[in-house]
């Protein structure tokens, strides 16, 4: 993937359109390990757009994965905080409590 990159940056288009189809694959595998499965389609897209905006800082001749592996990781950790705001704000208490009552 990275000689797909640099490759890319160098202005060959056919090398930028094959590199999201090369990525996706990973990206999916990260995000399904960590979100749940309705919301890995929309955080791998997500990254893919974030790496396609920030790809002038890959710097040529260092290590891609690193760079893609943050990318995708800051774009997890916003997509967290997100569900964080839109949780309720009695969430917490709620799942504290136990699942199953006793009937008295």
């Amino acid at each position: 993937m990275g000689d797909l990159m640099v490759t890319a940056q160098g202005g060959n288009g056919g090398a930028y359109r094959r590199l999201p189809q090369q990525i996706d694959p990973w990206l999916r595998r990260f995000y399904a390990r960590r979100l749940q499965p309705a919301m890995v389609e929309d955080a791998a897209q997500d990254a893919l757009t974030a790496i396609h905006a920030k790809r002038h800082t890959n710097a040529w001749g260092r290590p891609f994965r690193p760079w893609l592996a943050a990318i995708a990781r800051y774009k997890w950790i916003d997509r967290l905080r997100a569900m964080k705001r839109t949780l309720p704000a009695n969430w917490a208490r709620r799942r504290s409590r136990p699942a199953i009552t006793k009937r008295r």
